[in-house]
């Protein structure tokens, strides 16, 4: 790493290489016309250097900016020496150098100075068809990827200025919506275009050599903060379980975390061979994912460059549901599999810092992204002309986030810490122009999920009605319709993602969220709810007077607040389930402080009645005391004591090193099941004297404890 930088100088170069992107990412949207491009926002722009290190990001979707060096290194792998000024090449083959998936065009251009090249633009979108056996490219029905879309390796469609006529016929020719499909790929170029000249232009005003210089510093310097902030985090091993869905079948994720010094090494190890549906993902794809979200949790601050990436490893086993290979369909290949993944390390993350009270880490805690709980899905149609119109809509994307330390979670935004929306809502007015729609419904979806002593947000519930003389076919493309997202020290999971047809005979029919071959007739009502993160700490923690507030403007219902939060409103007037005083949102209401206090005690007892008593008893908490040493944070709630893990809700010692500290936990096993009716459990792990609640999981039925959380220093106590 080289120290060499002057730090204004550094400033100043970090701000005008955000200003280059984000000029090419305005082009993009003013010249882009599909409403998923020019009004959701679905895009993104890179800058890169010459190795393909990334530099800065542009866009709305931070998920891309790491698979832009995945085009530019087989973009030089393939051409090599023959790469000139003026070229520009585009790829959407995940298995052959292209993107998050075929859908996601990545087009990329070298910038030369005096015949040196001196970096990459690379830009890419969410294109509404590529081609396949389904308008959409999402078949769930494809069982390899050559089902799936017209594949592109990177190819020219400029060679040195000049247009390649033939490969944008080769590839329009095998899409539906040609003409669409490319002006937003013609964005993408003129976005390119614009950043390319602008950073041509930095350079020159810096010198290349000073510019080489002061971009290598610039990711230096992120690395050495990056690593510092590592080192501050317990050493040692952390492990959590997760499933990727399809339909009844659960895939096993299984995410380890090592934490060494100043690296992280994330292994998915033991995942599953890759399956016959178009959830497989790729190594790069996951790998950068996963730096985005290490980056939102513990070093924000810092600059999307290449220097994120150097400490942190992540092992992804070829020919796995993790790591596949042709012909595995992949149409997902960034959503199902990689943003459970992404969840899961970010929890591995969680509980390291969970075990770590360096006060120089940043507190950012937080449960894991929403984003594993999108409700994904397409629908095509007939126009009035005969043609084929279909469409995608952002609103899908908008699930609720986790809840923090300290914050309830944010509603229709994946994530509590994050630098920017994932996409924009496009206005109701918009999307009933383009498409033969009504909107019926569209708000953050009320309810308990993600219950804590602060709540998660909601995601997006929505509704709309098929105007008449059209027939919409679709397909879901969703994300946990069964388990859902968990919550952190002791916060319930969060609320499951939902797809629902009310036909017109009244009967509803709930959707898998990979169903394939919906219908829906003119005058039915297509709905969706996006899920959420889960909570934070114990429903009993919360205070009375937000679950008040929830009552009050109609998130939760007066029967919920008591039930899930042991809250009495309004001296219990409406147990009826329909709002405080028998009808949601009739003005404000009030607790009654007695009654609650009396039935979060009630509610405590039956939680110890109902569970089941510690599997192992631990050494007596004399032995504990009298070792006299300083206690070390082993979870949230749960404390290192020498040889012991002690609750600090009661004082109670549940383990002894190297157990699980969740041995000495009464657990409450509590079935669930689906809206479509797949059962699933939700593990709660108590203090066994107050029945605090330490931990929740939400795991298949049968299915052992699903984390894992080992401290060197916890595993170091253990008797030798």
């Amino acid at each position: 790493m080289t120290d060499r930088a002057d730090p204004i100088l550094l400033e100043v170069m970090r701000s005008r290489l955000q200003a280059v992107v984000d000029e090419g990412a305005l082009a993009i949207e003013r010249t882009a016309v599909s409403p998923i491009v020019a009004e959701g926002k679905d895009f993104s722009t890179n800058i890169l250097d010459p190795a393909a290190g990334v530099l800065v990001g542009g866009g709305k979707v931070e998920f891309k900016w790491a698979v832009a060096r995945n085009i530019v290194l087989a973009t030089m792998s393939r051409y090599g020496a023959t790469i000139a000024p003026g070229d520009v090449f585009a790829g959407n083959d995940p298995h052959c150098g292209g993107g998050n998936h075929p859908q996601d065009i990545e087009v990329c251009r070298p910038v030369f100075v005096d015949g040196e090249l001196v970096g990459w633009i690379a830009a890419s979108a969410h294109l509404i068809d590529v081609g396949g056996m389904l308008f959409g490219s999402w078949a769930p029905d494809a069982t390899e990827c050559f089902q799936e879309a017209v594949r592109l390796p990177p190819v020219r469609l400029f060679a040195g200025g000049v247009e390649q006529r033939d490969i944008w016929d080769l590839f329009l020719n095998n899409v539906r919506l040609p003409r669409l499909v490319e002006m937003d790929v013609r964005g993408l170029v003129a976005g390119c275009h614009v950043s390319a000249a602008k950073l041509e232009a930095l350079v020159r005003s810096m010198g290349r050599d000073e510019f080489v210089a002061t971009a290598a510093a610039m990711c230096d310097n992120t690395e050495r903060v990056l690593r510092s902030r590592i080192a501050a985090l317990a050493d040692g091993h952390y492990h959590v379980d997760g499933w990727a869905e399809w339909g009844p079948e659960q895939y096993l994720l299984p995410c380890s975390l090592t934490v060494a010094g100043d690296e992280l090494r994330f292994d998915f190890t033991g995942a599953p061979p890759q399956v016959p549906h178009f959830i497989n993902s790729k190594h790069y794809i996951i790998s950068g994912q996963i730096v985005s979200d290490v980056r939102n949790l513990i070093g924000q601050d810092l600059p999307y460059c290449d220097g994120l990436f150097r400490p942190i490893e992540v092992i992804c086993p070829r020919g796995t549901i993790v790591d596949s290979t042709p012909p595995a369909p992949i149409a997902s290949a960034h959503l199902d599999v990689a943003m459970n993944c992404t969840a899961l390390a970010t929890q591995c993350i969680q509980l390291a810092l969970a075990a770590s009270d360096d006060p120089a880490l940043p507190r950012l805690l937080s449960g894991p992204s929403g984003q594993a709980a999108l409700a994904n899905h397409s629908w095509s149609y007939r126009t009035e002309h005969g043609g084929i119109d279909g469409f995608v809509l952002s609103e899908a994307f908008q699930p609720g986030s986790s809840a923090g330390v300290d914050h309830d979670g944010t509603d229709l935004f994946a994530n509590i810490v994050g630098t920017q929306s994932v996409l924009d809502f496009v206005d109701i007015e918009i999307i009933e122009a383009w498409y033969p729609l009504e909107i019926l419904e569209k708000r953050a979806d009320p309810g308990t999920h993600g219950a804590g002593e602060f709540r998660s947000g909601s995601g997006c519930r929505m509704s709309y009605r098929v105007q008449d003389g059209y027939q919409l076919g679709g397909a879901m493309f969703g994300m946990r319709e069964v388990i859902p997202i968990g919550g952190l020290a002791g916060g319930y999971p969060g609320a499951p993602t939902e797809f629902s047809i009310h036909r017109r005979d009244g009967s509803t029919d709930v959707l898998s969220a990979h169903a394939s071959g919906a219908t829906l007739e003119p005058g039915e009502v297509f709905e969706f709810r996006a899920g959420s993160g889960g909570g934070w700490g114990d429903p009993l923690h919360r205070r009375p007077d937000l679950v008040a507030r929830d009552v009050t403007v109609s998130r939760i219902t007066a029967t919920e607040a008591a039930s899930v939060y042991g809250v009495v409103v309004d001296g219990g007037r409406s147990t009826n389930g329909d709002g405080a005083s028998g009808r949601r949102g009739e003005g404000a209401v009030e607790v009654d402080e007695a009654a609650t206090v009396a039935l979060r005690n009630v509610i405590r007892r039956e939680r110890l009645d109902r569970a089941v008593p510690p599997v192992r008893i631990p050494a007596r908490a004399e032995s504990a005391t009298a070792t006299g040493t300083v206690p070390a944070p082993l979870y949230h709630g749960v404390v290192q004591q020498g040889r012991h893990a002690i609750s600090l809700s009661s004082g109670a010692v549940l383990a002894t090193a190297p157990d699980h500290w969740t041995d000495g936990c009464a657990v409450l096993e509590e079935p669930r099941s689906s809206a479509s009716g797949i059962p699933w459990l939700q593990r709660v792990y108590l203090d066994p004297v107050d029945a605090t609640v330490l931990f929740v999981e939400a795991v298949p039925v049968e299915r052992p404890r699903s984390f894992t959380t080992l401290p060197t220093r916890w595993t170091d106590a253990a008797p030798r």
